[in-house]
């Protein structure tokens, strides 16, 4: 059974599932419900680092017009990123 993207990354805080969350029509931020934080998505890079991350009804608010987004749209337009090759990799274990 191949490890999907969502399986491979989880939240740095806790170990929690991440929804990617799609703002004017990319990919912003990546979600923990569990631990309520949102990892930016910069340059098209996710900062998953603890320190950066944005409490969620922080991120939230500065964007409503946000909504969640699948994995595999992240990565589709990611395609060319070291992201795409990482997740691959992972994908193949």
């Amino acid at each position: 059974q191949a490890n999907t993207a969502q399986d491979s990354f989880p939240a740095p805080k806790c170990l929690g599932n991440l929804v990617a969350l799609e703002d004017n029509g990319s990919v912003a931020a990546f979600a923990c419900k569990a631990c309520g934080v949102a990892y930016p998505v910069r340059d098209n890079i996710p900062i998953m680092l603890v320190e950066e991350s944005i409490p969620l009804a922080d991120w939230n608010r500065d964007h409503p017009a946000a909504k969640e987004q699948a994995w595999r749209r992240f990565l589709e337009d990611s395609a060319h990123s070291p992201l795409a090759h990482a997740a691959d990799a992972l994908a193949a274990c």
